[in-house]
């Protein structure tokens, strides 16, 4: 109980409560549960306590799975993403977890607080454009995303490391990293094929990132110790855009054919779920996430510790906008 109060804290006016957004393409089982029903049984405790607070979830729906699951099942996106959706909350509801709102990432708050923190970046100096290499399979006829190459780690070995991090080591990776990488659409050995992306400059970010993170003296072990670790190791820019056509669009010249990043933009719809909820309730957004008497916390499991502790609040610190960082 102690450590509900310590969350709480004598200075806050109120709590912004989220889980980890379900992916819409796998109906979630009961270790997907689990960050879900302990941020219900935080937020049930909030309003015993009569601690004006908010329970905010979404569901998760760009990327390429959902394009090629949509495909597989001769829909559109939006008709797929929409039916996920509601059996979701179906489950949801079973469980009896009492969101305050259970919002999605297609929504067009997302769209537009998404696109308006880019242009913040961009306008920063945080977003880089540049040719690179990119993997691309030749018998699905596609570049492939991180998390559909697969691999062995260059750090710790895992022969079964995805592009996008490692689960056993925990590390950031970029596809091109792994070794002997494999497509997980067709088995094939991919190649490197030259594209042009948007970069966000986590290398310049990386000295706020660090004097953020350790201003958390209530955070501990891995939370704390591995963002600081990668940071002291060096941080490079990470693309935040994709050869895809189901996303948010990037609103720059010569973009017109690539959608954001998944993990660029899902994160963004913890305050795009919220903005639909206030637009509703008839209540001030910046209040719940641009307020210092306001403190947001997610509940996670340990593998969102890298985007949740580098690429978010990077996202947040260098727009610039005056978003709340997570408690």
């Amino acid at each position: 109980m102690k450590d509900l109060e310590d969350l709480y804290g004598q200075t806050t006016e109120r709590i912004l409560v989220t889980c980890a957004l379900p992916y819409v393409n796998n109906v979630p089982h009961l270790g997907n549960m689990v960050p879900i029903l302990s941020a219900d049984v935080y937020s049930r405790y909030l309003r015993l306590k009569e601690i004006p607070s908010i329970y905010i979830c979404a569901t998760d729906e760009h990327g390429t799975r959902t394009e090629m699951e949509a495909s597989k099942k001769g829909v559109g996106e939006e008709e797929y993403c929409a039916d996920l959706h509601r059996k979701m909350l179906e489950i949801f509801q079973w469980f009896h977890v009492d969101f305050d709102h259970f919002g999605r990432t297609s929504c067009e708050q997302n769209h537009q607080l998404t696109q308006s923190i880019f242009g913040a970046l961009e306008k920063n100096g945080y977003v880089l454009d540049e040719e690179n290499e990119q993997l691309y399979d030749l018998e699905a006829e596609m570049y492939l995303p991180d998390t559909y190459v697969t691999g062995t780690c260059p750090y710790c070995s895992n022969s079964e490391a995805q592009g996008d991090q490692c689960d056993v080591c925990g590390r950031l990776l970029d596809p091109l990293e792994l070794i002997s990488p494999k497509s997980k659409v067709s088995g094939a050995t991919p190649e490197k094929r030259s594209t042009r992306h948007l970069f966000l400059r986590l290398d310049l970010l990386s000295p706020k990132i660090k004097s953020w993170l350790e201003a958390q003296e209530h955070w501990e072990g891995i939370i704390k110790n591995q963002p600081l670790g990668w940071i002291a190791e060096g941080m490079r820019p990470r693309a935040i855009t994709r050869d895809l056509k189901w996303g948010v669009k990037v609103p720059r010249e010569g973009f017109q054919d690539k959608v954001f990043y998944v993990w660029f933009d899902a994160p963004i719809g913890y305050i795009a779920a919220t903005a639909e909820w206030a637009e509703k309730e008839g209540v001030v957004l910046e209040d719940w996430w641009k307020s210092e008497k306001s403190r947001v916390i997610h509940f996670l499991g340990k593998d969102n510790v890298p985007f949740h502790t580098i690429m978010w609040p990077a996202t947040l610190i260098g727009s610039d906008q005056g978003w709340s960082l997570p408690y």
